[in-house]
Order: C-alpha cells, then sequence, then structure tokens
C-alpha cells in the first residue's frame, strides 16, 4: 500500500518533464524580446536621466510617478509612460523651444522598475547585495533588466538546501489561462555540466517556480499537521520546565549536613 502511494506521488510530481520542442523554440525566442534600451517604453516607478546642455533647469534624474508623469522645472509635469527615452527627448526638445532656440535634450535610462518577473519557491528572500530579507521559501519580484536569465536569476537569489534543481518551472502566463506555457528547466545540468541550452531570458510577467525536493514536500506536509497542536505540547510542556529551572537542591546547611531546597530565590528545609 505504502509502495503504491509513493509510486503515485513520484509520478505526479514528473508529470510535463519532458518539454517539447514547440515549448523550447517557445521560450528560446523569448530572448528576442525588448526589455530594455532605446525601444523599451517607460512606465510608473521608472527612472530616467536628463541632459540637456543648454537647458540645465531639466538636468536631472527622475522617477516616473504613478500618473505617468515626471515633474521638471520650468516645464512643471511632463507626461512620459507609454514612451521610449528617444521619444521622450524629442517631446522635452519641442517643449523647450518655447524657451530656448534650438535645445539639445539626451535620455537614457537609470533604472528599470516598471516591469517585472516574479520568483518564488525554495529560494533566498533577499538579492545579495540589495539589502533584503534572506531565507528561504520566498515570494518575490524583480524588474527587467534585459540581463534576466535563468543563470543570473538563480545565483542572485540562491536555492535552499531543499529546492529540487533538476524540476524547476518556468511559467508565461497568457490573457487565458489555457494558453499559458511552462517549461521544467533542469538547473542542475546547468551547473554540474556546463549544458546552457535551457538559460532562456526571462521576460515580463514570467514566474519561475523553484520547488521542493519530495522529502522536503512531505516534511513541510507533515509540519502543517502538527501545527494547529503544538501551542497544546507547548503548554504541557511549560510546567516542567519551570520545576527545572527553579528547583535547586543543594547541600549546604546550617552545619547538620541537611538538604535543602531553593525555590524562586527563597530557601526551604
Amino acid at each position: 500500500m505504502k509502495y503504491g502511494y509513493f509510486s503515485g506521488l513520484a509520478s505526479l510530481l514528473f508529470i510535463g518533464c519532458a518539454p517539447t520542442h514547440q515549448d523550447v523554440m517557445t521560450f528560446r525566442h523569448a530572448g528576442n524580446t525588448v526589455t530594455s534600451g532605446t525601444s523599451y517604453r517607460v512606465g510608473p516607478t521608472d527612472s530616467i536621466n536628463i541632459i540637456a546642455p543648454h537647458a540645465p533647469e531639466v538636468n536631472d534624474s527622475v522617477t516616473v510617478r504613478a500618473d505617468g508623469t515626471i515633474h521638471l522645472k520650468l516645464l512643471d509635469e511632463v507626461r512620459v509612460a507609454g514612451l521610449t527615452t528617444r521619444e521622450i527627448a524629442g517631446k522635452l526638445r519641442h517643449e523647450l523651444r518655447a524657451y530656448y532656440l534650438d535645445p539639445t535634450v539626451h535620455v537614457s535610462l537609470a533604472r528599470t522598475a516598471s516591469r517585472v518577473f516574479y520568483l518564488f519557491g525554495e529560494v533566498m528572500g533577499g538579492l545579495r547585495g540589495s539589502g533584503g530579507g534572506g531565507g528561504g521559501r520566498a515570494v518575490v519580484s524583480r524588474p527587467i533588466t534585459g540581463r534576466d536569465t535563468i543563470m543570473n536569476v538563480l545565483t542572485q537569489s540562491a536555492p535552499t538546501p531543499n529546492a529540487w534543481l533538476s524540476q524547476i518551472k518556468l511559467i508565461r502566463p497568457a490573457a487565458d489561462p489555457k494558453d499559458n506555457q511552462e517549461i521544467v528547466i533542469n538547473f542542475f545540468r546547468m551547473v554540474a555540466l556546463g549544458d546552457m541550452r535551457q538559460n532562456y531570458m526571462l521576460q515580463e510577467g514570467d514566474i519561475l517556480y523553484v520547488p521542493p525536493t519530495p522529502m522536503a514536500w512531505i516534511g513541510y506536509r507533515i509540519r502543517e499537521i502538527l501545527q494547529p497542536i503544538a501551542p497544546v505540547i507547548q503548554a504541557y510542556q511549560a510546567p516542567a520546565q519551570i520545576i527545572s529551572a527553579d528547583d535547586v537542591y543543594d547541600n549546604v546547611g546550617g552545619g547538620d549536613g541537611t538538604r535543602r531546597r531553593a525555590l524562586g530565590g527563597l530557601t526551604l528545609p
């Protein structure tokens, strides 16, 4: 009976392990998706650098606000969400012509934060060097940088000892869940053999899930079952711990060799 149970569990865990040719091609061509650079369209929380040699009022590094605008001296509010850096530069040049004859404006991306991918499961919670929290079983989002390959992401947010490195899932959601793309990544093979064929580039909205090993999964389930009765067990253990901590015997007496007992700081015969 036990063998049948674990055999069934193993078969469920391994479903979908072999990616089809279509799956591989779908994720391989994802690297062609523009995530940064001159064709990137700026959104809220992104930051841009503005350099205008002849219009120092607008020289600044600014973050796009939630309403899609930036605030600049002289020009006040300027809507930039949905525009490329080249289009933003053109827009600023046009508005500066009211004050300058032929202004020159250069705009570049400083930080991309409006487009993110998601990482969860058996990974460290904080990106190394970012000041984030540590620990395993994290649920975090990361901004798209244009360099977010599987290898880069999992070397920055390291898998925990409970991670099932050969069964990592890369999920690409679609408007209709039935059209979601999913592929199993063998990260262990990447590290052990240097096989980078599955080192795909992540794009906006991707989900990278690092599952626990079968034994770790069983351990988590057992812990969840025992969690409701843990306070009861602790309640029974507490009196014994109190007695053990406060009940101390010694042989120091009034010279008669009798044994005395100390309870709560009081010496009793």
